[in-house]
């Protein structure tokens, strides 16, 4: 396979973030030797980013980072389904010989109240964490 200016350009900025293989390093570095004024636009081009810019987190703490997130994320889609649920049973209704009829309501409005109140509870959930989520950025 031959090398081109292109193959080098497309390398260029894992070599220069020094994250290619030591193999590619040499490529690079063969290629430039042989093409001084490839190389001389290449480096010039380069932005260095200062080192405040880097990612300064451990992998470890990334990754628990994420897993909170996650977890946070699985718990508002939680509360935000039982609150739709507990909100929505108390309000069912049927239809029968051409009449309205609410199931919960009348008979079994004790059952409804209780549907309430897990709603009510739900809904508070629900409004916490994503207050949470909102005042850590997500």
């Amino acid at each position: 396979m031959k090398i081109t200016r292109e193959v080098i350009n497309d390398l260029w900025p894992l070599y220069a973030a020094n994250e290619s293989s030591l193999d590619t390093r040499e490529l690079v570095d063969e290629f430039l030797a042989a093409d001084p004024e490839l190389a001389a636009t290449l480096r010039r081009s380069t932005v260095v980013l200062p080192a405040s810019s880097a990612s300064t987190t451990p992998p470890d703490e990334a990754r628990h980072l994420l897993v909170r997130t996650q977890q946070r994320l699985r718990r508002r889609s939680i509360a935000f389904g039982l609150a739709i649920f507990f909100t929505t049973v108390p309000m069912s209704f049927v239809f029968e010989h051409q009449s309205f009829h609410w199931l919960m309501w009348g008979k079994h409005s004790d059952v409804a109240f209780v549907y309430l109140a897990a709603a009510a509870a739900c809904w508070i959930w629900y409004g916490l964490t994503r207050r949470q989520m909102s005042a850590s950025g997500l």
